[in-house]
């Protein structure tokens, strides 16, 4: 017995220090990616990028790791991984997100979820629309999505009582939001000039075929380029 519970914890060692390094590997490897591309690490905003992420997502929980910046005409972007504790086993939530600025007709909050490009309107689709569609997406409301289009795509739309989804964007900007599916975006949350764009967890952008990561970056270079008018990141 005590020959079995010592080959048990040997196993569940070596999987985690396998689960570390390959951690690692993998931040390192983005890294370079972000400071190939004009990102700097950006520690010292922290704490206002923090009160960003909890105002778009209406929770005092999340917190901000790994803050990236890069300065442009357009303005700043930033990247960061946001994780907060959740559900009633405590387990952490966690996602990846790019950070912009974004031109709307309104400063009213938003929240998008984007269909993943491979799931099309099968039967994963129909179930994943259904459980973001029992989500309670804190002090917002469930709006009619256009029928055609881009944003027919849409998995779901949260925003306001009594808003429609055209008063909190343009059918333009709406629609180049909509196209985030196909480069590895899952939602998208607005407020104000705030424009967060959640990405797809590794796993699933490895099974989906979604791992081009300077695709993601293109696509969120076009969404910040939208913004005609340049400000600083503010909480």
């Amino acid at each position: 017995m005590v020959a079995v519970i010592s080959a048990i914890l040997v196993c569940g060692g070596v999987a985690l220090c396998w689960s570390i390094r390959k951690t690692r590997r993998r931040q390192a490897a983005e890294n370079q990616l972000f400071l190939q591309n004009g990102f700097q690490p950006c520690e010292g905003e922290k704490a206002r990028l923090e009160a960003i992420v909890r105002s778009l997502r209406r929770s005092p929980e999340w917190e901000v790791r790994r803050a990236w910046k890069r300065t442009s005409m357009d303005g700043p972007v930033y990247w960061y991984e946001a994780s907060a504790e959740g559900g009633r086993d405590h387990s952490r939530l966690a996602a990846d997100e790019f950070l912009c600025t974004l031109r709307r007709p309104s400063k009213q909050p938003f929240v998008l979820y984007l269909k993943p490009q491979p799931f099309k309107n099968g039967f994963a689709s129909r179930m994943l629309e259904k459980l973001i569609a029992v989500t309670s997406e804190v002090g917002l409301e469930a709006l009619e999505r256009p029928q055609n289009g881009s944003a027919a795509a849409l998995l779901a739309a949260f925003g306001p009582k009594g808003a429609r989804l055209g008063d909190l964007l343009d059918e333009a900007t709406l629609d180049r939001l909509a196209r985030g599916a196909e480069h590895g975006v899952f939602a998208i949350r607005g407020q104000d000039e705030h424009c967060a764009l959640e990405l797809l967890g590794h796993q699933y952008r490895k099974a989906l075929g979604c791992t081009d990561w300077l695709d993601t970056w293109r696509f969120v270079q076009d969404v910040a380029a939208g913004a005609t008018s340049v400000q600083h990141v503010s909480a």
